[in-house]
């Protein structure tokens, strides 16, 4: 029992890893961030497929042609045909550690200081120090039989000590960056977002003392406590960066990543069915499930990309153009997507002076509608108060109590305009500790206002363009 749930859990990782870089990249493609995610999620892949040959082998090819070694780059053939636990000595998981210490030091605000680009370099140099030496020699870990479903089974060689210091090192730093970022970020979406990729960096740490209890003690512990570590760690990382980049271009993708992990599930569940059938009549070898289940998710998460390539040579530009808003709007799941954006943009204006309470306001004809809210328990919807309270040509400076419950604490509005028609307003509470906003807070506000209100008309368009 505990070989098949080892198994299946590491397809799952491996399948996880894989579509999650694929999902991150192809959502953000431009983004270095994703690349630099996309890349450590399929270095833990390796750390998947690794398990799984060493618990299903397969078949060494004989006298096969030389070319054929560029799929075995990471294991010694001669090892492998008198001791398959060696497929454990494949690829190494410190790779996927510094890509992402490289990843947390791009949250960091600011350019990257020379400090910040040493690190960096020093942590590829690791990486390559270790896979030549993985590779190459037993310096690093070995294996001499032993039961792969035990992380006893991996010996450690003279320079593992080392390289586990600096596995540690490298996810401490990871770790600083971090909570860096998420003390100097200026909304909570982002600081949400941050607060769990340093758990999620965390837990993956606590592969190394495991992995130094397993292999450097000689204790048996199961191979699968590894696998369960890095899988919960790899879809936090995933889907908090996917989501942190899509933010940060404007976009969601809650309903959208769950349509395509849903959508990917399905799909394999049907490749792999299909090959179990064919398995059970001609005797395939078991490693090729491996093969099923990667072409399922490259072939389906890159289904997109592909159209559109085949669409800039095929289609007129507008015609591409069309196809594209298409898929866009599929991807949207039926929500306009720049709602979630006026809402972090509201706070991020409001607690830049220190509002009590900000409302983004929605004129339409002559109703009033509440579009975002920070900090007041007003519900969105019609506002019941007379819209003339809010048309104005410029801001409008308001004594306390102006306004009627619930909006008493009002000092300031903010007419918003599209060109000569005003489409809303932003009204803000007196700030802490003052009865009214200073001139340098209304300067450092109209700025910020006018690209809400751009915001704002994009989402009003948007709506639009979703019920057409």
């Amino acid at each position: 029992m505990l070989l098949e749930i080892t198994r299946f859990l590491n397809f799952a990782g491996m399948g996880m890893a894989l579509w999650l870089g694929l999902y991150v990249l192809t959502n953000s493609p431009k983004n270095i961030l994703s690349w630099l995610t996309s890349l450590s999620l399929w270095s833990m892949a390796g750390v998947f497929l690794n398990i799984l040959l060493a618990l299903a082998p397969p078949p060494i090819p004989v006298n096969s042609p030389e070319w054929l070694r560029i799929f075995l780059p990471f294991w010694d053939p001669n090892l492998l045909n008198d001791n398959p636990t060696a497929w454990l000595q494949g690829w190494s998981a410190i790779p996927a550690i510094m890509l992402w210490h490289h990843a947390t030091v791009l949250f960091r605000p600011g350019k990257i200081n020379p400090w910040r680009t040493i690190r960096i370099v020093a942590g590829y140099l690791v990486a390559i120090a270790a896979i030549i030496t993985q590779t190459n020699s037993s310096l690093l870990v070995s294996t001499e039989g032993g039961d792969p479903l035990y992380l006893s089974s991996i010996i450690p060689g003279t320079l593992y000590s080392a390289f586990i210091f600096f596995l540690l090192l490298f996810t401490g730093l990871s770790i600083y960056n971090l909570v860096r970022s998420s003390r100097s970020a200026k909304t909570t979406f982002y600081k949400n977002r941050i607060n769990s990729l340093v758990i999620a960096t965390i837990v993956a740490g606590s592969a190394g003392p495991i992995a130094i209890i397993g292999s450097g003690f000689g204790i048996k512990v199961p191979i699968i406590v590894i696998t369960v570590v890095l899988s919960l760690t790899m879809l936090q990382i995933g889907y908090s960066v996917a989501s942190y980049s899509a933010m940060r271009d404007g976009r969601t993708i809650q309903r959208d990543f769950f349509y395509s992990i849903i959508s990917v599930i399905v799909l394999i569940i049907l490749y792999t069915s299909i090959t179990r059938v064919i398995d059970i009549l001609f005797e395939l070898p078991s490693f090729i499930y491996i093969f099923v289940v990667t072409l399922a998710i490259i072939s389906h998460s890159l289904t997109d990309t592909a159209r559109k390539k085949l669409d800039s040579h095929l289609f007129k530009q507008e015609i591409q153009q069309v196809r594209s808003s298409l898929r866009d709007i599929a991807r949207g799941a039926g929500e306009p997507i720049a709602s979630e954006a006026l809402n972090i943009a509201l706070e991020a204006i409001c607690t830049s002076v220190q509002a009590t309470y900000g409302l983004l306001l929605e004129i339409k004809g002559k109703e009033v509608y509440v579009l975002g809210k920070h900090k007041t328990e007003l519900q969105l919807g019609i506002l019941e108060i007379d819209i003339e309270h809010f048309l104005a040509d410029d801001l409008v400076l308001l004594e306390l109590n102006h306004l009627l419950a619930p909006l008493e604490e009002t000092v300031l509005i903010l007419p918003m305009y599209q060109e000569s028609k005003q489409i809303g307003a932003l009204l803000l509470a007196r700030p802490k500790n003052s009865a009214q906003f200073s001139e340098s807070d209304i300067d450092r506000l109209l700025f910020p206002a006018d690209r809400l209100a751009d915001l704002m008309w994009s989402y009003q368009k948007e709506s639009e363009y979703f019920a057409q």
